[in-house]
This record gives structure tokens, sequence and C-alpha cells, in this order.
């Protein structure tokens, strides 16, 4: 049976009209995106959009500044202005444009921190982002830290390390508890200190050889998975856990696809084949939609 061809010039057109920018075009609407680059017919689909980007030389260290101060964190500032955020980390502004924004932790940085309560109790804590952990503590009912502020009893919040590596972390953090028992105050906490808390992962060569099937490309698997990547680089075998990636054809994901009934099975059984689909707008061919009547 031949599958009617869904993604035609004049369907992707309609599609592309719905949005604002290419960036929003490929972000809500992957298959259509990848069947318009496929063509080449980008240019003609999307002559409607906005064009965002500046003259060369706009980006001044001025207007980097101001874009950097609408943000609280170098993290926001990366994740939400990604192009302003390479311009500044290449021309070395980052440090000057950032100055404003609190440091965080992050996977690999964490700090410790206590609640000193007028009852000679404490408790001890490690955490990458010390205001959310703060809040989490306070609006949680069930908390040990809540349950004692509810009882009117007075306490100190304090940071007692900076953000410091994890390992560092995880020893300062029993550091404390020892410190404060010796100092006889009663400790609150119910787990042993020195656990890392979160889903941290340490990477080795095994698991970020697991970690590295996950994905499609090596930008994907950078940008995803930047610890383990970073492993398997520095070891010089990144080139090896990623030999499956450029494997990925229009006739063996069509293979994989008949072995599913719809597009979840296929999601779930081959999510790496189903990505690249996905991403090369072959879904409609395997799976095409039919019209409601």
């Amino acid at each position: 049976m031949i599958v009617k061809k869904y993604w035609t010039f004049e369907k992707c057109k309609e599609e592309a009209l719905k949005f604002n920018s290419r960036t929003e075009f490929q972000n809500n609407s992957p298959s259509a995106w990848g069947k318009c680059r496929k063509n080449n017919w980008l240019d003609e689909v999307c002559s409607h959009m906005i064009e965002l980007r500046k003259p060369k030389g706009y980006w001044t260290f001025e207007k980097c500044k101001e874009e950097a101060l609408k943000f609280n964190s170098r993290l926001e500032f990366k994740l939400n202005s990604s192009s302003i955020w390479g311009i500044c980390r290449k021309n070395n502004w980052l440090d000057e444009v950032c100055s404003h924004m609190k440091l965080i932790g992050n996977k690999y940085k964490r700090c410790i921190y206590s609640y000193e309560f007028l009852d000679n109790s404490v408790y001890v804590g490690l955490t990458k982002n010390l205001d959310k952990r703060n809040q989490e503590h306070i609006n949680n009912k069930n908390s040990i830290i809540s349950k004692k502020i509810l009882k009117s009893i007075n306490y100190s919040f304090k940071q007692l390390t900076e953000y410091i590596d994890i390992e560092d972390a995880s020893n300062m953090e029993k550091y404390y508890v020892d410190f404060y028992k010796n100092n006889n105050f009663k400790i609150l906490n119910k787990k042993k200190a020195g656990g890392l808390g979160g889903n941290f992962l340490k990477w080795t060569e095994e698991n970020s050889k697991k970690e590295a099937l996950k994905y499609t490309s090596k930008k994907e698997f950078k940008l995803k998975s930047p610890g383990a990547y970073e492993l398997c680089r520095k070891n010089n075998y990144l080139d090896e856990v990623c030999q499956h990636m450029k494997k990925w054809t229009f006739e063996k994901c069509k293979q994989l696809s008949l072995e599913c009934s719809s597009r979840n099975e296929f999601k779930n059984k081959f999510i790496m084949a189903y990505r690249n689909s996905n991403k090369n707008g072959w879904m409609d061919y395997f799976y095409p939609k039919t019209k409601v009547k």
C-alpha cells in the first residue's frame, strides 16, 4: 500500500504560519520543520517570520549587560538567552554582566546549610540552591523544619559553606553534624549525613557508555549529559560510544516501526529511532494520521 505523504509544501506552509520564528516552528512542529529542511522549503514557508538576528556588532558590552539584568542566575541567563550568553563568554564578559546574580550550585557543586533552633536542636543539609531549598523546607508541612516553626520555636538559618565540589560538600556535611553533636545539639536529620541527594550520579566508563545509547547525536549527548560526555572525551572513547549515532537511516527506522502498532509503542521500544524519525519528519510516513469524520 502506498502511504500518502502528509507534509506537502502547502501543508507545511499552512503549519508555519502558526509561528513567529523558525525556533518556535522547530520546537512546536518538528516533523513539519524537518520536512521543510529536507526539501529546502524553509526560506519560503518562513518568509513571514520575524527576523530575530541582529546586525553584526549589535551586541555590545552595554547591551549584553542590559540583557543579563533580566535574569537572576547564570543558568537562567544561559537557558533563556543562549546566544547572548555565548557572546559574553567569548568576550570574557560573564563575570561583569552577571555580577548582580546570586551564585547557585549545580549537579557538581553544593553548599552546606543549617537550621539552629533555640531548643538546642539543629538540622544540617546539603543543596545546590539554597533559597529554593529553604522554601521547600518551610512550605512542606510534613518536614521537620516546618513543624518546628509552626510550634513557634525561633531559629537561625545559616549557609555554612560556599558552593563547593560535591564530594567535598558530602564530607563537610558530616563534619558539621559532628561539630553540632560535640556542642551538645540534638541532630534532627533522619538520614545519615554525607548523602549527595537528588539524582547525582558519578560517571564511570560503564554507565557513561550506557548513557550515550540514549542519544542520536554527539551534540545531543553533550547538551543533555555533559558529565558523561566529558568523561568519554577525556578518556578518548567518545567516538566508540557514539558509533550508533549515525546509523539511524530512514530504512532502519522504518523497519523498526513495523514492529510497533503505535507511535507510543515505537517510542517506548526504540527511543533513538523514534527521536531520529521525529526529527527528520518521518513519523507521518510510518504512522499516517487519519482524518476524523
